[in-house]
């Protein structure tokens, strides 16, 4: 599974956090409420799923959870309808003129190298989890000017 903790200000996607795992579901569950709570998750946070196998059955189970009193605002994302690498090659414009912003100090050395083998590589999440957040840019032009919250994309 691959998350992404990503804002979005004037069109341009910050990306700040990349959480990459292989959890069975009893894990993955605690250890994403785990992961909301060190990220400074809010109300105002959006936490989409990829809407196939586990990701629902996630979702369903995070319904019934919350962080300090607050509901997980939990967003089915929509079902991909083209192949990975179609999908992958309409992002490729806004990633080459510099749409996406890496701001964390983490090192990004996983991503890039999956994103340089894709798609060839051992694994593909954090490839479709860029994908997936462009697409979401670009369709909600709401997004353009949020600022004060941050979004959330998992893939399994």
């Amino acid at each position: 599974s691959a998350t992404a903790c990503y804002s979005v200000l004037g069109g341009t996607i910050y990306l700040w956090k990349m959480w990459t795992v292989r959890l069975t579901f009893p894990d993955f569950i605690r250890s994403y409420i785990s992961f909301l709570k060190s990220n400074q998750h809010t109300m105002q946070s959006r936490c989409y799923f990829e809407p196939k196998a586990s990701g629902i059955s996630i979702v369903q189970q995070l319904r019934n959870e919350s962080i300090d009193g607050s509901r997980i605002n939990l967003i089915e994302d929509e079902p991909p309808k083209d192949s990975k690498i179609t999908r992958t090659m309409a992002i490729l414009p806004m990633i080459e003129s510099g749409g996406i912003k890496l701001l964390d100090s983490e090192n990004w050395d996983s991503l890039l190298t999956e994103c340089a083998m894709f798609p060839n590589g051992e694994h593909d999440d954090q490839v479709d989890v860029i994908s997936a957040i462009c697409r979401l840019s670009q369709e909600n032009q709401s997004f353009k000017f949020v600022s004060n919250y941050w979004f959330m994309l998992t893939y399994r």
